[in-house]
Order: C-alpha cells, then sequence, then structure tokens
C-alpha cells in the first residue's frame, strides 16, 4: 500500500514539474526569433497573427494559432503562405543552455498560392532578381530554406 501512495506521488510531481516546466518556454522568444529566421532566409514579411502558446506535445517548441508569409513584391495575390497554426519545434539541450535551435516547422490547414508571371518570374523563387526557374529545380530554394537544421540564437 505505501508503494501505491509512493508512485500516486511521484506521478504528481511529475506532471507538476513537466507544467511548470512548459510555463518557462520562452515562447515570445522562439516565436520572434522564427520570425526573423524565416524573414531572412525567404525575404519574405512573416505575421504571427493569433496567440502564440508554447507547448510539449508532439514536439517541444511554440505554436501559433495563425501566420502568414509574404508573397512576392510584385504579386498581388496576399500571402504566398498561411494557415490555421504553426508549430515551431525546437531542441531541448541548446535551449537549456539559453540558445534557440529550430528543429522542425509544423503548418496546419496551409493555403500555398504559386504563382507564375507571363515573363517566368515565379513567387516561390526567393531570388526575386531571378526572371525565371527551372523545371528541375523550381521549388528547391524554398525548399532548402525550410529544411535547414543550422537556425541559431542565443536568449542572452
Amino acid at each position: 500500500m505505501r508503494w501505491i501512495f509512493r508512485l500516486i506521488g511521484a506521478t504528481i510531481i511529475l506532471v507538476v514539474l513537466a507544467v511548470g516546466g512548459i510555463s518557462l518556454i520562452p515562447a515570445e522568444k522562439i516565436a520572434g526569433f522564427a520570425t526573423q529566421e524565416i524573414t531572412a532566409r525567404t525575404g519574405r514579411e512573416v505575421v504571427f497573427t493569433g496567440k502564440i502558446k508554447p507547448v510539449f506535445y508532439p514536439i517541444l517548441g511554440v505554436k501559433t494559432e495563425g501566420f502568414s508569409i509574404g508573397n512576392a513584391a510584385w504579386s498581388d495575390a496576399g500571402p504566398m503562405v498561411s494557415g490555421s497554426s504553426l508549430l515551431v519545434g525546437v531542441e531541448l539541450a541548446p535551449l537549456l543552455s539559453g540558445e534557440i535551435k529550430i528543429k522542425e516547422f509544423r503548418l496546419t490547414d496551409a493555403d500555398i498560392s504559386l504563382e507564375r508571371t507571363r515573363d517566368g518570374r515565379v513567387n516561390w523563387s526567393l531570388d526575386e532578381g531571378a526572371a525565371s526557374v527551372s523545371s528541375s529545380g523550381a521549388s528547391s530554394v524554398l525548399v532548402e530554406a525550410w529544411k535547414s537544421r543550422e537556425w541559431q540564437n542565443s536568449l542572452c
């Protein structure tokens, strides 16, 4: 009987520590860093339109209730990417030492607007000066910008 109470007590303590740990995640700082990095790597304005909250599952990080990523300067179609939520996953070890290292992005209900002008410019090319993109690597620039796992920043 004593072991059952100890097990229940240990479980309660672990739950309290997990909830407390989530509240210590610097959600606004991670979201700000993600905004800066996405903007710097894509050249497009990033806006988080809803509440930003820390999450522990399915991955450690922050989740926004809405987001949009701007389109090419020549486009009149609104944002290139928008969605109902964006999950920014971070790595735990660097976070404990005061750094942010983005592990992944997860977009929910993403609405992606791809455009091509008559002169061959495409909005998914992140090089605004490019006249056109070859069909073999049409989206490689955008995909590589999103896949990069080297996004780091210090919290200090």
